[in-house]
């Protein structure tokens, strides 16, 4: 099991990025300085910002922050909940990680190769760094009416030459054979031939984790993947994912709108307002006080900068 920061943020003395913490690899004389803990294994997120322009009341143009100076980390072996009230920048972290919002600034590290900013890794080895990071969705993204096995082989398009991946029926033979395996870690390897269209919500979510396993990623990013489901299927695709973690050894993160849940399956909870965090704990040392503040109006405002006079209100 993962060690846990307790109930402290980032930055507190002898915690991964706080003062206290002891030099990361690179620190000698004429060495670029890490942040402490990134080049261990798992996902480590350091100041991680996501702005965009919009126009205020009163027509002044502000950068309005989704995410506001971020940092998270998450073990191989270790699942994460995020929670927050909606519109916190949970799931524009989760995007961000991955390449699908623009980021500002920030640093993203992945099994100890830097994702973020684009400019301190080639090219290759982003891609490597990426091919090691699978997200799945509330809205599970599959094709419907392609088969089960199919929609999980397609977890490996990343790796395939492109003479192979452009139809379903050129997947190799062992690509088949490692996505039935995957389908097997999921309990699903009987509705391999199925059409996608004819499972329930819940399998449909597994079987986007069986694509995720495909992928042969080390991190898995999970945005709200229980939302849809009933209780039972929430269960299981949250039992799921802790033994992904667990048994395992993936970095799984998981943003959640049922914070019960969260503290039943986590192995630490995370808590966001305005783009920032607030919580940070294992759940037997969270308060349920401190989990409703995240929801309560008056902290859930957005950080804005007004561009014309440079000052930021901030919640």
């Amino acid at each position: 099991m993962a060690s846990h920061h307790g109930a402290l943020a980032p930055g507190s003395p002898g915690l991964p990025g706080g003062p206290g913490g002891s030099a990361g690899p690179g620190a000698a004389e004429g060495v670029l300085h890490l942040p402490d803990g990134v080049r261990s294994p798992g996902l480590h997120v350091r100041g991680l910002r996501v702005q965009f322009s919009t126009r205020s009341e009163a027509g002044d143009a502000v950068l309005r922050s989704a995410v506001d100076g971020m940092d998270l980390d998450v073990a191989a072996g270790e699942l994460v909940a995020i929670l927050g009230a909606n519109g916190c920048g949970k799931s524009t972290t989760l995007k961000s990680v991955i390449g699908l919002a623009p980021v500002t600034s920030g640093e993203v590290w992945v099994d100890g190769e830097q994702v973020l900013p684009h400019h301190r890794t080639s090219a290759a080895e982003q891609h490597e760094a990426r091919r090691r990071v699978a997200m799945i969705f509330q809205q599970v993204n599959l094709v419907r009416r392609r088969t089960v096995l199919d929609n999980v082989c397609a977890g490996a398009l990343g790796r395939l030459p492109l003479r192979r991946s452009l139809v379903a029926s050129l997947f190799p033979h062992d690509l088949r054979a490692e996505a039935m395996l995957c389908l097997d870690r999921v309990g699903l390897a009987d509705r391999a031939l199925d059409r996608v269209g004819q499972l329930s919500g819940g399998q449909q979510q597994r079987v986007a984790v069986a694509r995720a396993l495909c992928q042969r990623a080390s991190v898995l990013l999970a945005d709200e993947p229980t939302s849809a489901l009933d209780p039972a299927a929430s269960t299981q695709v949250m039992e799921l994912l802790a033994t992904l973690a667990h048994d395992e050894g993936l970095a799984v993160v998981a943003v959640l709108h049922d914070p019960e849940l969260a503290r039943e399956h986590a192995d630490r909870l995370v808590g966001m307002v305005a783009g920032r965090e607030r919580l940070n704990g294992a759940p037997d040392a969270v308060t349920r006080d401190a989990v409703e503040h995240l929801y309560s109006a008056e902290t859930a405002t957005v950080t804005v900068t007004r561009t014309t006079v440079g000052t930021r209100i901030s919640a």
